[in-house]
């Protein structure tokens, strides 16, 4: 095994998990707050929008949480269980739903309202690419889990 993993499970998840809270409770209102009183006309924006973005902070805590799980199945030696399949699912559909809030989001600011500039839609397309990055890599390792069960229970853990 890895020497690195547990300190990466240990440290590092836990962390990223505390650093996205923190983000989402304190960081986010205060830029909201912060872009309502310097464009006043779209403050009406804010209650929805920063509903949206707490949403996607929420799916990332779940995926960053449904990955410490996984972790901890790995270095137990559980991966090819149901329950790791199931981590995988999960993470799988937290990345997806954030992506897709990220998206939507991003084209109602740009598209409905008319307003964004190059600094938002970076930081939308980067929220976009590490989504859709994060989904595909859940599900290829849930694809390749349930590839792994199927060996392990077919050829019997012994042969595996």
């Amino acid at each position: 095994m890895n020497p690195w993993l547990p300190v990466f499970r240990r440290v590092l998840l836990p962390a990223v998990f505390l650093f996205v809270l923190l983000l989402q409770t304190m960081g986010v209102p205060f830029i909201g707050g912060e872009l309502a009183d310097e464009f006043p006309e779209y403050a009406y924006l804010l209650p929805p929008y920063l509903t949206v973005v707490s949403a996607g902070f929420v799916c990332m805590q779940v995926a960053v949480a449904a990955a410490w799980s996984l972790a901890g199945l790995a270095s137990r030696g559980r991966l090819y269980t149901a329950a790791a399949v199931t981590r995988t699912a999960v993470m799988a559909a937290a990345s997806g739903t954030a992506t897709v809030l990220a998206l939507l989001l991003a084209g109602h600011l740009h598209y409905v309202v008319g307003e964004g500039n190059p600094a938002s839609l970076f930081a939308f397309g980067s929220a976009i690419l590490a989504g859709l990055a994060c989904t595909v890599l859940s599900i290829s390792l849930r694809g390749r889990l349930l590839e792994g069960r199927h060996l392990e229970t077919s050829a019997g853990p012994e042969e595996v």
